[in-house]
């Protein structure tokens, strides 16, 4: 007795030529994927074929059925139909029994530097927070302040060596840094900064209120005093934080943090701006994946260049690396 939809009982008669819609119902297959078998099995095969195939179906789901190949449950009707098919056909028949191959997903699209624009505003619908810290190397020419000094910083941003999966502007972005040294600090540099080449300062950074360049309040400075060391004026970034929402184009993905507010390190140095700096992370996703592979919290590292996108009112940083931070 033939179970309870598993197919058309075997009294009912097999036309001479049957269709696709006919041999689908008489299988109880409702699958598109498996009717594309059937339709292409009708064309390979004869229709003698198509019902001696029907009559051996029958006969074993009146034994039983078959189980499939590893033995975890009972092929289906039709899944026993194919089975008994494909000993009847050669490889190359059997292969033409698969169903067309569904069309190539379009390959990635490049996320150019001008069309970043609206790819950035779905990463602002949900941005993270982060703690930026700047390391800068800079001449030791200084302009005195109330309390600190500032030591400008005006280079252009290398852009040699950043992954190809990143946009970037056609040339070199201006990166300009105000590194604010406390009067202390420099006071304590003495003599040294005319023997110096360079000075090196870490400290938080954020924008200024005019969105051109990036201002950092130091909380340690050292000099470079060795001509022979081979480090050019520039900085990094480093933000560490809670990425918001991460936006893929192409090889690039995309994300916006915004700078959490920090006192001053020091005595004397300005407070940062209340207006939030913004910074822009492009990193390639192959990083970014594997960074959410590694063991760890909600809080990720990035390092890499940047330099202000005045267009877009934020820092822009086209990272080198990321990394998850261990569980707090």
């Amino acid at each position: 007795m033939t179970e309870v939809g598993r197919g058309t009982p075997p009294t009912q008669e097999t036309p001479g030529n049957p269709d696709v819609n006919w041999l689908a119902e008489r299988l109880a297959e409702t699958d598109e994927q498996a009717k594309e078998q059937l339709r292409n099995a009708l064309v390979i095969c004869a229709p003698e074929v198509i019902q001696s195939v029907l009559a051996e179906t029958d006969e074993v789901e009146r034994g039983g059925g078959l189980l499939t190949a590893d033995g975890q449950r009972r092929r289906t009707v039709c899944g026993v139909f194919f089975h008994l098919l494909r000993k009847r056909l050669t490889r190359e028949e059997w292969k033409r029994l698969a169903p067309a191959a569904p069309p190539a997903a379009p390959q990635p699209t490049k996320l150019m530097w001008p069309a970043r624009a609206p790819v950035v505003s779905e990463a602002l619908a949900r941005p993270g927070e982060c703690l930026a810290m700047v390391t800068a190397w800079a001449p030791p020419r200084a302009r005195v302040r109330t309390g600190h000094v500032v030591v400008p910083l005006e280079s252009p941003v290398s852009l040699h060596g950043v992954s190809r999966a990143l946009p970037r502007p056609d040339e070199s972005p201006p990166m300009v840094c105000n590194i604010c040294v406390a009067e202390w600090q420099w006071m304590h540099l003495g003599d040294r900064v005319r023997r110096a080449t360079l000075l090196q300062a870490d400290g938080v950074g954020f924008l200024n209120d005019a969105k051109n360049a990036m201002v950092v309040l130091s909380g340690e400075v050292e000099l470079d005093t060795a001509r022979a060391s081979g480090r050019e004026p520039g900085a990094t970034l480093r933000l560490s934080g809670t990425p918001g929402n991460v936006i893929q184009v192409g090889n690039c993905s995309v994300t916006a943090m915004v700078g959490r507010r920090q006192p001053p390190p020091h005595r004397g140095l300005p407070t940062m701006s209340r207006t939030p700096t913004v910074f822009v992370v492009y990193v390639p996703t192959a990083e970014w994946r594997a960074a959410q592979q590694q063991p760890g919290g909600a809080q990720y590292v990035f390092r890499g260049r940047f330099f202000p996108d005045q267009e877009l009112g934020a820092v822009a940083v086209l990272a080198d690396s990321v990394e998850r931070l261990p569980q707090a």
